[in-house]
């Protein structure tokens, strides 16, 4: 039983941090990309407050599906869903470069199934670990989370600045492919 947790606890860890932090390092670099083409700071900075508005507005409607649904699925499903969103973009971000309006609506795709992954994935604590081991859980995944608030976006600067923004996408999408393993298995 301990043994269980413990692993549990190491996959749920992980899960938070990959996910969180290649989220967090393409929603900056995708900021530095509107404010290049853009040549407008407040391309970047919209893109960054978009987030937590979005977030606000949908959380009733992401309450109520995580409620009504098994919330592992509802996480699986919302990180399926952004990888076929990033795909498409990925595959269309030559046009999309031209079209503010679409890096746009991936941005509020993108965001809208982050929130349905974070919300059902955290609310889903009590079936991961037993009780016990809850505290322990929800202290991995705020110290996660709050270690890539901070080297998030100093490594997204970097990354932006090294490689061709394609692979910033690609690079998104493994990581949310790797969430969807992990929360798979646990």
């Amino acid at each position: 039983d301990k043994r269980f947790n413990l692993f549990q606890l190491l996959k749920a860890g992980t899960t938070t941090i990959i996910n969180a932090l290649g989220a967090a390092i393409f929603t900056y670099a995708l900021s530095l990309k509107l404010l290049e083409i853009t040549g407008s700071a407040l391309g970047y900075g919209v893109n960054i407050f978009i987030g937590p508005i979005i977030g606000l507005i949908l959380s009733p409607v992401i309450s109520k599906v995580v409620d009504k649904y098994p919330r592992k699925n509802v996480a699986i499903v919302a990180e399926i869903a952004l990888v076929i969103c990033l795909a498409i973009f990925l595959i269309i971000y030559p046009l999309a470069v031209k079209t503010n309006l679409l890096v746009v609506s991936v941005v509020f795709v993108s965001i809208s199934n982050a929130r349905f992954f974070s919300i059902s994935y955290l609310s889903s604590t009590p079936d991961i670990v037993s009780k016990d081991y809850l505290q322990k859980l929800n202290a991995i995944q705020t110290t996660g989370v709050a270690i890539v608030g901070i080297a998030a976006l100093p490594l997204a600067g970097y990354i932006y600045g090294k490689i061709a923004f394609e692979y910033i996408i690609l690079i998104e999408i493994i990581t949310e492919i790797l969430t969807i393993f992990l929360t798979v298995i646990t």
